[in-house]
């Protein structure tokens, strides 16, 4: 019975090392009084960012991160039951997530800690990199400071044009 237990601890290490040496980003929290029903809303938010959210015990998480080659996160010492969103995709995608449905109201959710590309960082530092905009919005932010001078230039041409017409016009109503 006990070999069979230690088996499936095993089994579970291997499955979450496989995961975690694919991420770009993790994020701890802890999920005490999670409803199933939050937990489901959770699981589909992450799921449209190309992430996923698992449960484990701290041990399990703990042995699987070192396996993964990931820095120790020391997990076993965080605060409750840990949960840990996975972002295969982008660094911040996961971390979104988690922290919109914290603002949402999920209170049973909170945010214990993380790692993004192979650095470890505190619950205050991944509160704060939530904040920040995505690459997406980043790229939307570049996009309209190269455009914004430009639609002015244009403007401004159109404008001239628009002037000499409406003298053009002018003038020839004169005449007739």
């Amino acid at each position: 019975m006990a070999s069979l237990l230690r088996q499936k601890k095993e089994d579970e290490v291997k499955k979450l090392k496989e995961k975690l040496t694919k991420i770009k980003a993790a994020v701890f929290v802890s999920y005490k009084g999670l409803t199933v029903a939050d937990a489901e809303k959770l699981r589909r938010a992450l799921r449209a960012e190309k992430a996923e959210y698992k449960v484990a015990k701290k041990t399990l998480l703990d042995v699987a991160v070192g396996e993964a080659g990931l820095p120790e996160a020391k997990i076993s010492e965080m605060e409750g039951q840990i949960g840990v969103a996975l972002d295969y995709e982008g660094e911040t995608g996961a971390l979104k997530v988690v922290d919109q449905m914290i603002k949402s109201g999920v209170a049973a959710l909170k945010i214990v800690g993380g790692i993004i590309e192979g650095k470890i960082f505190s619950a205050a530092e991944i509160k704060q990199l939530a904040g920040l905009p995505g690459k997406k919005e980043l790229r939307g932010q570049v996009v309209n400071v190269i455009a914004s001078p430009l639609t002015g230039f244009v403007r401004t041409l159109n404008g001239n044009l628009v002037g000499l017409i409406n003298v053009l016009n002018a003038k020839s109503e004169l005449k007739n």
